[in-house]
């Protein structure tokens, strides 16, 4: 997630390759869409070559003279990203620092409201060497405690929430897989609801349940 570090690095800059979404429900935003970052030039040019059919030189390069025809050197598909995105992304991007300030404090009301709920518990508080991005608020319903009851509830109150992910055994299409068993993160994923995070919710005392 852009501007969340570790180890006092950005994300991104750090790994071969590394990749963020642009989905509506992300930080910064521009309705769909993502990017890659890598410093090796042979992981670049297999990345420019998957997004646009494998051809070596796009339309606009022809158009603007940079070349007259092209090849297609590997199958490809079309990730390119229109100039209308491209636009609304670095507008969202002078934004960011903001907007995640606003989700951190944001997430610090909701740490201070549910502390004392029974029921629950609130992962990753007391990690060392984190800034993060505060890009969702997940909680850990206890066990035993039925998550769509919760669910139910809270869209009673006009309260949207999600479940951030489902465990990949789960899915129809990976059943027969033969994916290794992942105790632990198959629990978590049972009890995990996500609350709604967003910059411009109220972050007064009373902390309107509405989304």
């Amino acid at each position: 997630m852009l501007w969340a570090e570790y180890g006092g690095r950005k994300c991104g800059t750090f790994g071969d390759i590394a990749c963020f979404s642009f989905f509506t429900n992300k930080n910064l935003s521009v309705g769909e869409g993502g990017m890659y970052v890598t410093r090796s030039e042979d992981l670049n040019r297999r990345g420019r070559y998957l997004r646009s059919h494998g051809m070596t030189t796009l339309t606009l390069d022809r158009h603007a003279g940079r070349a007259i025809t092209y090849d297609v050197v590997q199958p490809g598909l079309n990730y390119r990203m229109d100039e209308m995105r491209a636009a609304l992304g670095i507008v969202q991007l002078e934004k960011l620092p903001e907007a995640n300030a606003k989700r951190k404090a944001l997430t610090k009301r909701y740490v201070e409201l549910l502390s004392g709920v029974s029921g629950l518990s609130i992962p990753f508080r007391n990690t060392d060497d984190v800034i993060p991005a505060y890009h969702i608020f997940p909680i850990l319903l206890d066990p035993g405690i039925d998550r769509v009851a919760v669910i139910n509830s809270l869209k009673a109150e006009g309260i949207q929430s999600s479940i951030h992910y489902p465990a990949f055994q789960e899915f129809s299409a990976y059943h027969s897989s033969g994916l290794a068993e992942t105790p632990v993160a198959s629990e978590v994923s049972r009890r995990e609801l996500t609350l709604p995070l967003y910059p411009s919710r109220s972050c007064s005392s009373r902390f309107d349940a509405r989304p």
